[in-house]
């Protein structure tokens, strides 16, 4: 999966952007989480922030899930373009695991052949892969 322009997809999202220059980040989670979880509710929670990748995830042919160096090197240049403080390198790596995770936790549910597939689908997006 090509991840190059993600960072500038998900500056023109508000509510992303915002969430970072607030200082949160990238994806929320409940406090009892260290990291945002590979479940339904933070995928939901976060649905504005996966939007991008699940789009690129969709449009790939072999719908594969991103690198974790290239997709760092997005996330780096978002919270640059967001003016967001970042504390360590370990939050982009962290961010950019948990970005993988939720993607395929997404990838895993929309199998048609596993049938787990809500009706409501995914965060607005038609996910059949």
């Amino acid at each position: 999966m090509d991840v190059e322009g993600l960072a500038k997809e998900w500056d023109a999202i508000e509510e992303v952007r915002e969430r970072l220059r607030a200082g949160k980040k990238l994806y929320d989670h409940p406090l009892d989480q260290k990291w945002a979880e590979p479940n339904r509710a933070n995928c939901v929670a976060n649905a504005a922030a996966l939007k991008p990748v699940l789009t690129r995830l969709r449009e790939d042919p072999k719908h594969t899930l991103p690198y974790l160096e290239p997709l760092s090197a997005e996330i780096m240049a978002f919270y640059k373009k967001a003016k967001a403080v970042v504390s360590d390198d370990k939050v982009i790596y962290k961010t950019a695991v948990e970005t993988k995770k939720l993607a395929g936790f997404v990838k895993r549910r929309s199998n048609p052949t596993r049938q787990e597939f809500t009706k409501e689908g995914w965060v607005g997006i038609e996910c059949k892969l």
